[in-house]
């Protein structure tokens, strides 16, 4: 894995979280202007709780992931609770 950011992560884990089938998705209003985008709460394969911003494309097929990160604390609470 290449050298990241502390609060970011490689798009390969953050795709393993949408693997997570306690996953918590929300839409995201601040940022939905032009499209609907979604913040995705979900446990990656590498165990770490992660905050993925993602959109749809091509019909809802594609799934274009805008940014993740490490959850902090207080997500880390909303996703195990």
């Amino acid at each position: 894995m290449p050298a990241i950011a502390s609060r970011e992560r490689a798009p390969a884990e953050a795709a393993t979280a949408f693997r997570d089938g306690n996953a918590k998705v929300n839409l995201d209003p601040d940022h939905s202007e032009d499209e609907d985008r979604f913040i995705l709460l979900g446990l990656s394969f590498q165990l770490r709780v992660l905050v993925v911003c993602h959109c749809f494309r091509e019909e809802d097929r594609v799934v274009r992931i805008i940014s993740a990160r490490k959850a902090d604390r207080r997500e880390q609470n909303d996703y195990w609770s």
